[in-house]
């Protein structure tokens, strides 16, 4: 598939109207105009095109390359500024990839050095806010390299503390997503106190609150206590109270997330819930911020039990990514979102729909994590149907997938006994017998957080 079948697919009807009018001609205005009949539908075949208007592979690999930078030059104005972070909110990582080596190209032709830098500034931060597995570690850290070097003597401390932590957390992120926290810590943790040691005399308020910023992303990724994350997240807020009004605006609201998910994992979701209501209640565009924070939004909903606003924050910032065109890894976790909120709402009809769209995943799609979310899904599904016995049947056989020894690690040891719960809950069920004293308290010993979603669900 091309890229501009990925990114014909995410069009908009205004960006559609717009593809439309492209001023082309000859074979380019036959291959734009096939694109439009068909390449909505699921057989859409892109490799029948070249056979059918009888051009050689290399004549139609140019002509999808026209139609796709004129497609990019159209909706974004020729403004690299516009086009990398749409392409990105759009879950385009392999064309954003792709466009920034052409604009990259184009500007060294250019001699505004200006324009340079705002672009190689704008790289490293799409490159390490990248969704794994298409995080690229080396080529992010290129980028932050060619960034410092094109400002040279005038890249300040702030400058050199931003561009080396916000490469680490996207390191650290993808280090903990691949399953590797216990082998990469050390090495996260060095940097942090080579940053810690370097800034013991600096009175810049932006680079003490962007280290204390990272502080915390390491403690959320590689730590097991809470208050040392809500701890750096409160001194990065004292500090981003120091800094220019244009930088509070910027991550006021990131700071507010963060410390709303540390409230959850401290287990104050009334606190969490505010937090987060309040960095919404802030947010000017809700287009221009990630799923992320959204999805973190409705999981505080969920765990303050206010039913009501989760449905309302479900169909105002999460829905919308279950449309066509929205990257599959994205869609795959709002999908999770909607069988909760089902579960929460006992619509069983509704989950089950939302299930088989899981369920229809691929393992080369998703990550170890994201296996193990569907079996959770899935068994809690069951459970809430009243169907004690199958959610017995496949609670035991999760409990024995969790026993194997690839997935004996902290994390998983929380789901290993949150699957023995079912089983044994589901055996009660079926004898009809109340829970027992000692069952309730093995329900309430799992690890509590963000995982009491699942819990309260028992």
């Amino acid at each position: 598939m091309s890229y501009l079948l990925d990114f014909f697919k995410t069009f908009d009807e205004e960006q559609l109207a717009q593809f439309k009018m492209l001023d082309l001609k000859g074979k380019e205005e036959l291959v734009r105009d096939e694109y439009v009949r068909f390449a909505s539908g699921k057989n859409f075949n892109e490799q029948a095109i070249p056979v059918k208007f009888q051009l050689t592979q290399k004549h139609f690999d140019k002509i999808v390359s026209v139609l796709l930078d004129k497609s990019i030059v159209r909706f974004y104005n020729n403004d690299f500024r516009l086009a990398i972070p749409a392409l990105f909110r759009k879950g385009l990582s392999p064309l954003v990839i792709h466009e920034l080596k052409i604009i990259e190209r184009k500007l060294q032709k250019s001699a505004d050095k200006q324009a340079q830098i705002a672009f190689l500034k704008i790289a490293v931060e799409t490159l390490a806010a990248m969704y794994h597995p298409n995080y690229d570690s080396k080529l992010t850290h290129s980028y932050g390299k060619k960034y410092l070097d094109a400002l040279g003597k005038t890249a300040t401390i702030d400058d050199k503390v931003y561009t080396s932590l916000i490469i680490h957390q996207g390191d650290m992120i993808a280090q903990c997503f691949a399953g590797n926290e216990n082998s990469y810590r050390p090495t996260a943790l060095a940097l942090l106190q080579q940053w810690e040691k370097a800034l013991k005399n600096v009175e810049s308020p932006f680079a003490l609150f962007y280290y204390h910023f990272i502080s915390a992303s390491y403690v959320k990724f590689f730590g097991t206590e809470v208050k040392p994350f809500t701890d750096a997240l409160e001194k990065a807020l004292l500090y981003l109270q120091q800094c220019p009004s244009e930088t509070q605006d910027v991550y006021t609201f990131k700071v507010l997330c963060e410390l709303g998910f540390g409230h959850i994992e401290g287990v104050n979701y009334k606190a969490a819930l505010q937090s987060y209501t309040t960095a919404f209640s802030q947010l000017k565009d809700s287009g221009s911020i990630s799923y992320y924070p959204k999805s973190c939004f409705f999981n505080a909903c969920i765990l303050g039990n206010d039913i009501t606003l989760a449905k309302q924050v479900f169909n105002q910032y999460l829905k919308q990514y279950l449309g066509a065109g929205v990257n599959r890894s994205l869609q795959f976790d709002v999908l999770v979102n909607a069988i909760v909120l089902n579960l929460y709402t006992a619509d069983a009809e509704g989950c089950y729909s939302y299930l088989l769209q899981l369920m229809a995943y691929k393992k080369n799609e998703i990550t170890r994590m994201g296996q193990l979310l569907i079996r959770i899904c899935e068994n809690l599904y069951f459970y809430r149907i009243n169907d004690f016995q199958q959610a017995k049947t496949i609670a035991l056989r999760n409990v024995k997938f969790m026993s194997r020894p690839e997935n004996k690690n902290d994390q998983y040891t929380y789901y290993k006994a949150f699957f023995d719960c079912i089983f044994q809950f589901s055996k009660q069920r079926l004898a009809e017998k109340s829970i027992s004293k000692d069952l309730l308290l093995q329900k309430q010993s799992l690890h509590g957080g963000m995982y009491a979603m699942f819990n309260n669900l028992l």
